[in-house]
């Protein structure tokens, strides 16, 4: 279990198979309500915190206990977010750029890893955007 840190200078990592409890990760400094919320990356071992008064997102490597700041710096001002909710895996690049050209959609069947494979399947009888003749 993982707490965004709201006055604290560190994440805060809980064992509760262990009774385990610790901090984590770099000092973010005595800045009030940095992180009010956190939330697991729908896809991997990644969680992320949204800044409330944080300049910048945080990023929590649960396999590595690794925590970093990331994202563009976005200012001084406060209250920022209030929640995070992890979403849906995104669709790889390019099938984001191929979906404004022409219709597609994503297969569901699982990679080699057990994660939703991302393919491009083209859509059968896709129609020409060319106009039609005029009598």
């Amino acid at each position: 279990i993982y707490c965004a840190p709201l006055q604290a200078h560190r994440v805060l990592l809980i064992d509760p198979l262990d009774h385990e409890v610790e901090e984590i990760g770099i000092d973010l400094g005595k800045e009030a309500e940095k992180y009010s919320c956190i939330a697991a990356a729908p896809l991997g071992h990644m969680m992320y915190a949204a800044p409330r008064n944080a300049r910048f997102f945080l990023e929590v490597d649960t396999k590595r206990c690794f925590v970093r700041e990331v994202g563009k710096d976005l200012g001084a001002a406060k209250r920022k977010f209030t929640a995070i909710l992890p979403g849906k895996p995104p669709k790889a690049p390019s099938m984001l750029r191929a979906a404004t050209a022409s219709p597609t959609r994503a297969s569901t069947r699982p990679s080699s890893t057990g994660a939703p494979h991302l393919g491009r399947i083209a859509t059968e009888g896709a129609r020409s955007a060319s106009p039609a003749p005029t009598k």
